[in-house]
């Protein structure tokens, strides 16, 4: 029955994601096809059309860049998806994808980058505790979650450890200048066995990404 009810649950997010491509397909459709005539029109001399031509133009690159951003954030959500649950069949799969997404955008790093930290860090689970009291899916300590602004009572929060977390993983990679070693710093200081494990929990999401 479970099998069931997931296969049916799959096949409508296919679906919905079918749907919302072909729509996008459409409208970009469209707009190219109203910018042929009217650049047609422009050719064979009609002067007066030539600047909606040209505006119907920058239209059609616009809504072509937001086809194509809106497709790569659909296909890395659902990447991010399917490695979670992969990892964590209990994780809060939706809610830690979709902040995943926001707040690395926020903080301009690589969600696979995020991801690889936190799966090192928590294995997904927001309610995690670490040996020392750290909090969350980003494992935040008390000083860190105090530098970065985040209350104390509010750090097993989704959003707002995700956020700091990324926020914290940013500054890393101010400070060491390449990605993977500012995740390899996450903990602490560069430990070895820590380094190690990140790095190929980055491979193999490389691989999936």
């Amino acid at each position: 029955m479970h099998n069931i009810l997931y296969a049916a649950i799959t096949i409508i997010m296919i679906c919905a994601g079918v749907i919302g491509v072909q729509t996008a397909r459409l409208e970009a459709a469209s707009a190219e096809a109203n910018y042929l005539r009217l650049r047609l029109h422009a050719v064979l001399g009609l002067a007066e059309l030539r600047e909606e031509a040209i505006q119907l133009h920058r239209t059609l690159h616009d809504a072509e860049s937001a086809y194509i951003r809106a497709l790569h954030s659909r296909l890395e959500r659902a990447a991010l998806r399917a490695y979670i649950q992969r990892v964590n069949p209990r994780a809060q799969v939706d809610q830690i994808a979709d902040n995943i997404q926001a707040c690395a955008q926020q903080h301009a790093v690589e969600p696979q980058l995020v991801l690889a930290v936190m799966q090192q860090e928590s294995s997904f689970n927001h309610q995690a505790v670490g040996d020392h009291g750290e909090r969350g899916l980003m494992q935040l300590s008390f000083v860190t979650a105090t530098e970065l602004g985040v209350r104390w009572d509010e750090a097993f929060g989704i959003e707002t450890n995700i956020c700091a977390g990324t926020k914290y993983l940013a500054n890393l990679v101010t400070r060491f200048g390449a990605p993977e070693k500012a995740a390899h710093h996450y903990n602490g200081g560069g430990d070895p066995l820590y380094a190690m494990r990140v790095s190929r929990h980055l491979l193999r999401i490389a691989r999936e990404f």
